[in-house]
Parts: structure tokens; C-alpha cells; sequence
């Protein structure tokens, strides 16, 4: 899902969850989760997109799979914007 909705897929970028599914209504291992990750990426992404994981944790799942399916999975842990890291964040990812 475009992130916003859809007002930042304009921009050139899209925010796509890792699960459907809050954390807390899962009933199966997030690592189960990445096929349909990857197939969503296939379809949204081209060549030249690059793919930024978000959340440590996201990015210890889903970096290797990623990274075997897409040339463009950038290698590079950044962190939630929340709890006191949205400067780290603008820092890393603009």
C-alpha cells in the first residue's frame, strides 16, 4: 500500500507492511509473512527503485530475503521514527 494513503506514491515512494496484520492479531511467525512482502515489492517496484527496510527488527527478518529477490534492497538499519528517534531517522533516510 502506497504510503498516506497514496499522496507519497506521487513522491515517488511507498510504505509497505511487513504484515497485514497488527503484531498482536498474528497468528504465525513474521518471517512467514516475507513471500507476500516480496510479492508486493515485485509488483510496485521497477529496476531502479530503491528498497529501504524501516525498524531494526524488519530489517534482521526481511534484509536477506529481499535482498536474493531485488538488486535494490539498500543495506542500512534505520530506525523508527518514534520514541525519540525521528531526527535519526530524517538523518539516515533524507
Amino acid at each position: 500500500m502506497p504510503a498516506g494513503k497514496g499522496e507519497d506514491e506521487e513522491e515517488g515512494f511507498y510504505l509497505i507492511d511487513l504484515s497485514e496484520l497488527p503484531i498482536s492479531y498474528m497468528t504465525t511467525r513474521l518471517k512467514d509473512q516475507l513471500p507476500t512482502l516480496a510479492d508486493k515489492v515485485q509488483k510496485l517496484a521497477d529496476e531502479d527503485t530503491k528498497i529501504i527496510l524501516i525498524i531494526s527488527d524488519v530489517y534482521e527478518i526481511a534484509f536477506r530475503f529481499l535482498k536474493d529477490r531485488f538488486k535494490n534492497v539498500i543495506d542500512v538499519k534505520i530506525p523508527f521514527p518514534s520514541n525519540g528517534h525521528q531526527n535519526d531517522f530524517k538523518l539516515t533516510f533524507f
